[in-house]
């Protein structure tokens, strides 16, 4: 396994400029930046057919055992691993597409992490044989591969480098427990088991509203799934609109785009449901809502904001197809859902 002359760039360009990758450069919130990449490895195994994640931290450092589907070549290990330098042709296009929703290859990628971390090794259990590969500081250190009895899957342990964080750095438990919370939330199915503690949704958005609502509820909530869209709702006595909005499985905190199509469309649905018109504000009033809308390849601005409000399409060579905006998107999903209610 070698590093291309482009993947070597990449690397030195982000040791050199760590404040592009995190925002805790100065040390002033480096959690933020933990709590993202524990995210985006919980989403790396959810993508990679994970069905049950270990994580552990020890000494300052992460260990995370995914159970699921190996990687069977070099090309897929230095993709993961150094970017993603893989030729996408050999997918069928239900198969692409499916991939770029993924959040790691949009948001915090693991080769990321590789550039961000003092030491990093990445290991892939498959057939019985394992290959790891060693790394420091985003450079290949040593590989190593012999037969094994482990279960298939993969392995990414990693200690981050002090450089990155002005010196000092450390995990804040209750960060880490959110992001699994809500990993497994937009992951339905996926198992992870952190301080002898399971977490794992079986009901998605609506059982994260459950856990989270303190408000006594108007009504039971109501749970609209269809094809990369998922939306949980309910109201609340109170004059105020909340809505948690995911991208794919990226939690949007300040909302962007998607949240601003949502507040568009969704008043004419609730008042459709209570077959009483209001202005849209007063319908709002007190909505209490969770919402999540799988995007192909996002864009997102500053402060993790959805900047682009078409929903992007490919064709059969893969090439981009402008597809319709989101609004028009959830309007069409809702309209069919007041059509079966």
């Amino acid at each position: 396994m070698e590093l291309t002359n482009d993947q070597k760039v990449t690397i030195e360009y982000f040791r050199k400029r760590p404040g592009m990758l995190v925002a805790g450069k100065d040390g002033s919130n480096p959690g933020d930046d933990i709590y993202t990449i524990i995210r985006s490895t919980l989403d790396y195994a959810s993508a990679e057919s994970g069905k049950e994640v270990d994580l552990k931290l020890e000494d300052g450092a992460v260990c995370m055992r995914v159970y699921g589907t190996g990687k069977e070549s070099e090309d897929e290990l230095s993709r993961v691993i150094f970017g993603p330098h893989l030729q996408y042709g050999r997918m069928d296009t239900e198969s692409y597409v499916t991939m770029r929703r993924k959040t790691y290859y949009t948001d915090y990628p693991i080769y990321f992490i590789n550039i961000l971390s003092e030491t990093f090794k990445f290991t892939s259990f498959m057939n019985g044989r394992f290959t790891s590969v060693n790394c420091s500081k985003g450079m290949l250190v040593g590989l190593e591969e012999d037969v094994t009895a482990e279960k298939d899957g993969v392995e990414i342990s990693f200690k981050l480098d002090k450089e990155c964080f002005n010196g000092h750095y450390s995990f804040n438990v209750d960060y880490i427990k959110k992001a699994i919370r809500y990993s497994v939330a937009r992951n339905v199915g996926l198992r992870v088991i952190f301080e002898g503690v399971t977490y794992q949704s079986n009901d998605g958005l609506l059982g994260l509203l459950m856990d989270e609502i303190k408000s006594e509820q108007l009504y039971e909530p109501v749970h609209l799934v269809g094809d990369g869209i998922e939306i949980a709702f309910t109201h609340i006595e109170g004059t105020t609109t909340e809505i948690v909005s995911f991208c794919n499985t990226r939690y949007t905190e300040y909302g962007g785009c998607h949240v601003a199509a949502l507040e568009k469309v969704f008043p004419k649905y609730l008042m459709s449901l209570s077959k009483i018109k209001l202005p849209h504000k007063d319908v709002m009033k007190g909505l209490v809502c969770y919402f999540g809308i799988d995007i192909i390849d996002p864009m997102f601005g500053p402060h993790h904001q959805l900047a682009s409000d078409v929903v992007s399409k490919y064709d059969s060579n893969f090439n981009d197809v402008d597809g319709p905006q989101i609004s028009n998107v959830l309007e069409n999903f809702l309209n069919n859902e007041e059509l079966t209610n």
